[in-house]
């Protein structure tokens, strides 16, 4: 699978996966193992967030940025 990312930015582009709303999981349409799969497949990190009580909200934003500091 080709991610429009991949054809069109900056090879050194951070992209993570966020799987928000972690506080409904009975409603999830997507498998926490198909978005960690998904995510291995496309070289991408992954989370799991909750804005309603802020779970990994922060931590998703601090890896984003100590990725890109490791770029740099």
């Amino acid at each position: 699978m080709s991610l429009d990312r991949q054809d069109h930015a900056d090879p050194d582009i951070v992209v993570m996966l966020v799987g928000n709303k972690r506080d409904l999981r009975h409603l999830r349409a997507v498998t926490e193992s198909e978005a960690v799969w998904f995510a291995e497949e496309n070289g991408l990190s992954f989370i799991e967030t909750s804005a309603l009580d802020s779970t990994n909200v922060e931590k998703a934003f601090m890896d984003v940025l100590h990725r890109y500091g490791d770029l740099l």
